[in-house]
């Protein structure tokens, strides 16, 4: 977490060192599983190339009152003179889930276990949630305002620190930790030119 941050924090120290202009925006969420909480969002325009449209760097954080939080980025630029764009994001997200259940066999589905084995039930349940996404999408334009190119993505989801009904709850469901990727074409319509 320390790490991303700082990196984050030298991504901007380095854009005003620059001289570009920030916009920062507060960001207000409020969840039943992660809390309330808050955060802000940075956004800069600045000239990747000189002979093109304005390109986009936004990036933010947000923590909560559950202890969660989540960085994030995009980046589209704009190259030579406007025929090849490039939008670039990354997000790692630590969700501490909790929700309230009631004990009716529905929703904590703990089966046959019979209950002097189980601990103490506390009415809710818990875990960790650790996500990270990165995607890279690429366009060239063939023809007008037509832009032809492709994408790649991948996204890493861990559970973590469940509690006795979060490790029923989790097991109950089939959820486990996972990571998987895509890759595909893209057709774009984008009207934008500076030339």
């Amino acid at each position: 977490m320390k790490k991303i941050f700082n990196v984050f924090i030298l991504l901007l120290s380095c854009t005003l060192l620059m001289g570009a202009d920030i916009k920062v925006v507060p960001l207000v969420n409020s969840n039943p599983t992660s809390g309330t909480g808050g955060g802000l969002v940075a956004n800069v325009m600045y000239q990747a190339d000189e002979n093109s449209a304005a390109s986009q760097l936004m990036a933010g954080a947000l923590y909560t009152t559950s202890d969660s939080y989540a960085l994030f980025g995009v980046n589209k630029a704009y190259f030579q003179a406007d025929s090849l764009q490039s939008i670039t994001g990354v997000a790692y997200i630590k969700n501490k889930s909790q929700f309230q259940y009631f004990l009716d066999g529905i929703d904590l589905p703990i089966g046959d276990i019979p209950q002097d084995i189980l601990p103490p039930l506390d009415g809710s349940i818990r875990f960790d949630v650790d996500v990270l996404t990165l995607g890279q999408m690429l366009l060239y334009r063939v023809d007008g305002d037509f832009f032809l190119g492709g994408h790649v993505a991948y996204v890493e989801q861990k559970f973590s620190n469940p509690n006795t009904e979060g490790t029923i709850f989790l097991t109950a469901k089939g959820v486990e930790d996972s990571s998987r990727g895509a890759f595909g074409a893209d057709f774009a319509y984008d009207t934008r030119s500076t030339s």
